[in-house]
């Protein structure tokens, strides 16, 4: 009941006066005898009213006006005896107080010189408990300690009667506190900085490693009660309006000048913006030279000069350190505007793969999820330079930058915009310049510079890098006439000194920003962290809150942008050279699409390459190169590679590539999914193939088809892979197989509980085979793909599989096409499409499904929503399944890939067909073979022109005319997605001089004109017409009569930038 009021003076001597005859007596008290002598319970005190010396830290000496600088208006001297601080070394004594978390006297959120200790009794002494187990009072003048745990010394704080802190406020000056002068023109950084994973910016407890006696273990963050201070009726009324760093977000404060800052923000973050974990952040006003004046949450709004209405006040983040136990999104939302609006304004300068990946972050922030409606390209032509810095998007296209921002975006689908601010800041973490405040300054020979803070010390920008230098190698900082010095000193002993000049208002703004950041430090690690006599005691939130300086912060730049693709490339290519080989068009065009869209390739696509087995080794080469190939830390290096798939189908490698093929799967490089279509193995490659498979465990997939495997080949792989826990999908389509392998692979679906998928479909077996394949998997419910088309599987025997598929539910892939359903397995499968299923794929094409069951199909398919793709045609309609294949093809809006050819539509029916088409950019794929075209120009030319979503397009044994081809050559004019057309079995013979205006597509890579009835003589000048066309990989002409003219014309067709087939692979593979 006696105490003062907090904050009262009583008869304290003034700031630097002589505290040796012990500290004056409080309001009304006695003086104490000096020196007082500690209680004989309590051994080992210091005597009262001497200050107790922090251990290991030297004593700061009295203020002194420094020579040479003259202080701005409203701000006091620096104290010191000299200009800069220097260091000094201290004995390791053991101190005369336990460290027993001393307890120093805080703010809610600032760590500030300790108060002295009563004299009137031991028991008052900061971190000791009071006589009779009361806990200690706070000391006067000082607001009580957080949470009453007590916090632990801060080292190169100033000892209890010792200095006080400078006081870096501006006094009762009345500031203008409106927006900021606009900042000078930034120069353009071209800093290379490394890409790589980074530790969350939320770091956990299992991360610290801070010494053992530092700190008490700080509490959950809980939500504290906050008890407001109501307006004080003596004083007028000020309305102050407190704004987010954007500017986006403004709240008005009705409060009185003798509010503290502290109640000021406290009722802002608690009241107005929700905001609870205000220990982070803090209030600033704008000063001169367009800097920060940090408010001081001890002094009243009149002491800071904020007496009236209309000042505006920012919230924001100082001390950019790393929080711990920071679970507040408003304020990650705070960190997260520091750091991007100093990547926007060039302040952190990032390179421009790093820039598209923080510019799709921020859009999935202020945008929300991708969608091509709402956010075409163009949609930010006026706010690019929101998104990226000047030294960006200066340089490129708008229209570019947005293609590949948005192409970014997508993959963010569904992140909230608090986990976005998080991945953005972690992403941050990449950047030299991270966490820095950034100052524009002059060398000391004049010449423009900038000079970074952060929390582990300084940078100076030489050249277009930031040079770092950390508080383990400082000595001393201080102010000099015009601007500022610091030394540093290297573990050999080598000193160097970095002198700036810049204005007043700057050199207090660095020296309280960097000597708040080696506070941080010295607390956390007392040994590696020199001692300073600091020039400034600026005021700290508690360390405890932060973690230590980060260490994967890479602060030097790197020599290059590299990625596991551009490895790959590189090593790909220096193969061929090395091998004297053309390197393969298909596999060098998806690698450059991937590398200049900047996505993720997942899948090594050769087929069709012309690889033979030296083709084969350089491939294999370069993946296991480049997936070997460790990054250093001078690069910035992209994982944009995943070896998932691998498709070397139709190349010849046979017999010889089989060493290859042996490293491969025998090395650490993880193909999930090998896929060799018709590559000319036999039962020989199976054989040396196997011992590898056997010790391989990350494959998933195997397709095999066409390989002549019959079942000797097919038993030795199955033998090979049965152990394999992961292999699930076997692919052994058109292999000679026989009703032997019907009974060994109905044996493996019924003991290998792995298998999953199973295609076995283009082979001869019997009903006997079919049914031992069917008793098989009849004993497994884990199928999901099936696919046995043409097998030769009879109706009987199509009815038996249909029934027992009703129950397969969990089947995804049903082909079972070219074969002979009949009215009985026509019946089963209506009813199967009738009944609940999950089907993705059917193809009944060419299976004898008669005008009834179709009808049905196509009415349970109308508002179906998982079928993908619908292979139908080949069975003939009739005139009552018309409206429900019409209905179908309206309605469904579903499927991607539909095969409808050979169903013998009419004139008529087919016009409504062509035109509903033309309107579904659904369709990915449209199969029309064994169609009559010949009336149907203006239809077939109307679908390539409006279907924007169509990338495949057979017109197979179509009778096709010279008129159908200009209709098609016109369509492909406008049509911008097609990459594959299928022209084959049609008389070209006088059409092709139509085709060359195909040159022109700029999205075609196939063009397939096999058994056309053409020669070379009639083949070359459309190759030479093609050959200036940017897309096309592959022209088909086999099956004609070029193989028997080749040698007449081997040398112009040699010299063409794309491949043109002449001869069949399943001609080439028996020939060899």
């Amino acid at each position: 009941g006696d105490l003062p009021p907090l904050g009262s003076g009583g008869d304290l001597p003034p700031l630097g006066g002589d505290l040796s005859g012990g500290l004056p007596p409080l309001s009304g008290g006695p003086r104490a005898a000096s020196p007082a002598q500690p209680a004989a319970s309590l051994p080992d005190l210091p005597a009262m009213g001497a200050p107790a010396p922090l251990p290991g830290l030297p004593g700061l000496a009295a203020p002194a006006p420094l020579p040479g600088l003259d202080a701005p208006s409203g701000l006091p001297p620096l104290g010191g005896s000299s200009p800069v601080a220097t260091a000094k070394p201290v004995a390791r004594s053991k101190p005369m107080v336990a460290r027993a978390k001393p307890a120093i006297v805080a703010s809610n959120n600032t760590a500030s010189v300790p108060a002295a200790a009563s004299t009137t009794s031991p028991a008052a002494l900061p971190g000791l408990p009071a006589p009779g187990g009361l806990p200690g009072l706070p000391d006067l003048g000082m607001s009580a300690p957080v949470s009453g745990v007590g916090l632990p010394t801060l080292p190169g704080l100033p000892t209890p009667g010792g200095l006080p802190s400078l006081d870096m406020g501006i006094g009762a000056l009345d500031l203008n506190l409106g927006a900021p002068p606009p900042m000078g023109a930034l120069p353009t950084l071209e800093v290379i900085n490394p890409v790589r994973p980074a530790t969350s910016f939320t770091s956990s407890t299992a991360a610290r490693t801070a010494e053992d006696d530092f700190e008490a273990e700080l509490p959950e963050p809980v939500r504290p009660y906050i008890k407001h201070r109501p307006l004080n009726p003596a004083e007028p009324k000020i309305t102050i309006t407190v704004s987010s760093p954007d500017g986006q977000q403004k709240v008005a404060v009705d409060c009185t000048s003798d509010w503290t800052v502290k109640e000021l923000k406290d009722f802002v973050c608690d009241e107005k913006l929700d905001l609870w974990q205000s220990e982070f952040v803090e209030l600033s006003a704008q000063a001169a030279e367009g800097l920060d004046h940090w408010l001081d949450l001890e002094k009243t709004l009149a002491q800071e000069g904020i007496q009236k209405t209309g000042h505006v006040l920012t919230l924001k983040v100082k001390w950019m350190k790393t929080p711990r136990k920071l679970v507040d999104d408003k304020v990650i939302h705070l960190y997260y505007l520091y750091a991007q609006q100093r990547v926007i304004n060039g302040d952190w300068p990032c390179t421009r793969r790093l820039s598209l990946q923080l510019a799709a972050l921020q859009a999935q922030i202020t945008l929300g999820d991708y969608s091509p409606v709402k956010h075409p390209v163009g949609c930010l032509n006026d706010k690019i330079d929101l998104y990226f810095p000047a030294a960006i998007h200066s340089k490129e296209e708008s229209s570019n930058l947005q293609r590949l921002l948005f192409v970014r975006h997508k993959n963010h689908g569904g992140m909230s915009g608090a986990l976005a601010e998080r991945e953005y800041l972690t992403l941050c973490r990449n950047l030299p310049a991270f966490g820095s405040e950034i100052f524009d300054v002059k060398t000391e020979d004049g010449q423009p510079s900038k000079l970074a803070v952060a929390e582990d010390g300084f940078g100076v920008l030489e050249g277009t890098k930031y040079r770092f230098v950390t508080f383990d190698s400082l000595r001393q900082w201080g102010p000099m006439e015009g601007g500022l010095t610091f030394t540093s000193m290297s573990r050999a002993g080598k000193k160097e000194v970095f002198k700036f000049l810049l204005g007043k208002y700057q050199v207090f703004a660095v020296l309280d920003l960097i000597s708040g950041y080696y506070l941080f430090e010295k607390a956390r690690h007392r040994d590696n962290i020199p001692d300073v006599q600091l020039p400034i005691q600026p005021k700290i939130p508690d360390p405890r809150l932060f973690e230590p300086a980060a260490k994967d912060v890479m602060r030097s730049g790197i020599t290059r942008e590299w990625s596991r693709l551009d490895a790959f490339k590189n090593a790909y290519l220096s193969a061929c050279k090395d091998n004297d080989l053309k390197p393969a068009a298909r596999v060098l065009r998806n690698v450059n699409r991937a590398i200049d869209d900047e996505v993720v390739l997942k899948k090594i696509d050769a087929h069709e390459c012309e690889l033979d087995a030296t083709g084969l080794k350089a491939l294999v080469h370069a993946m296991i190169e480049s997936h070997s190939y460790k990054s250093t830390a001078d690069e910035s290096f992209d994982e944009n590679l995943h070896f998932d798939t691998l498709d070397i189908s139709n190349n010849l490698i046979a017999l010889e590539g089989i060493p290859s093929l042996k490293e491969l799967v025998h090395s650490d490089v993880p193909v999930k999914h090998l896929i060799m279509r018709r590559v000319g193995l036999g039962l020989k490659g199976a054989k040396e193939l196997a011992p590898v498979l056997e010790t391989n465990k990350c494959l998933v997939t195997i397709d095999m088809t066409g390989n002549g495997l019959k079942d000797a080949g097919l038993s030795v792989i199955l033998k090979a892979l049965k152990t394999n826990p992961n292999t699930h999908r076997y692919v052994m389509a058109d292999n000679d197989l026989s009703d032997r392998s019907c009974l060994i692979l109905g044996v493996m679906v019924q003991k290998n509980p792995v298998v999953t998928d199973l295609c076995i479909g283009q082979n001869s077996f019997r009903d006997s085979g079919m049914t031992q394949l069917l008793n098989g998997m009849k004993m497994t419910k884990r199928l999901r793909s099936l696919e046995v088309n043409d097998v030769g599987m009879g109706s009987s025997l199509s009815k038996a599989l249909l029934t027992w598929l009703l129950a397969q539910t969990q089947l995804r892939i049903l082909k079972i096409g070219s074969n002979s359903l009949g009215s009985p397995g026509s019946s089963a499968l209506a009813k199967l499409l009738s009944s609940p299923n999950g089907l993705v794929v059917l193809d009944v094409e060419s299976a004898d499904v008669n005008a009834k069951a179709l009808k049905a199909v196509f009415e349970s398919l109308t508002s179906n929503k998982t079928m993908r793709e619908l292979r139908i045609g080949g069975n003939k309609l009739d005139s009552k399944a018309l409206p429900a294949f019409l209905n179908y093809l309206k309605t469904n809006q579903a499927v991607r890939k539909l095969a409808i050819g050979g169903m013998g539509l009419a004139k008529d029916t087919l016009s409504q067909t062509l035109e509903i088409l033309a309107n579904k950019s659904n369709l990915l794929s449209v199969d029309l073979s064994d169609t009559d075209m010949k009336t149907s120009a203006r239809g077939l030319q109307n679908l390539i022109e409006k279907n924007s979503g169509m990338l495949e397009l057979q017109l197979s044994k179509c009778n096709l005319t010279s008129a159908i081809c200009t209709a098609i050559c016109n369509g492909m004019e406008k049509n911008t997605t097609l990459r594959r057309l299928e022209l084959d079995s049609n008389p070209m013979k006088t059409s092709l001089g139509t085709l060359s205006s195909l040159s022109k597509h700029r999205r075609l890579e196939s063009l397939s004109l096999r058994a056309t009835k053409i020669g070379c003589k009639e083949l070359l000048p459309l190759c030479e017409a093609l050959n200036s066309s940017r897309s096309l990989l592959v022209l088909d002409a086999s099956d004609n009569k070029c193989e028997k003219e080749l040698r007449k014309f081997q040398t112009e067709f040699s010299n063409l930038n794309f491949h043109v087939r002449f001869v069949s692979l399943d001609g080439a593979k028996k020939k060899k």
